[in-house]
């Protein structure tokens, strides 16, 4: 089976590269996954915090988004 590859290139802001771009994907047998967008690639980012509304509730979320 081949895993398919996607092109961020039409989804994403004209300013992509300056921006903190976080969302979810689904991953079989494991569920959806926090992940930001940097580099062109997704990054997993469960380890701090399981869901976005965690991540939200942290005091300076963006600065551990950053920092992972």
């Amino acid at each position: 089976m081949v895993t398919p590859v996607l092109d961020f290139s039409d989804s994403l802001p004209d300013d992509a590269h300056r921006a903190l771009l976080i969302g979810r994907v689904w991953q079989p047998n494991i569920g959806p996954t926090l992940v930001v967008f940097a580099d062109g690639g997704l990054y997993d980012i469960t380890r701090l915090a399981p869901t976005a509304s965690q991540l939200f509730e942290k005091n300076d979320a963006a600065s551990a988004v950053r920092a992972a």
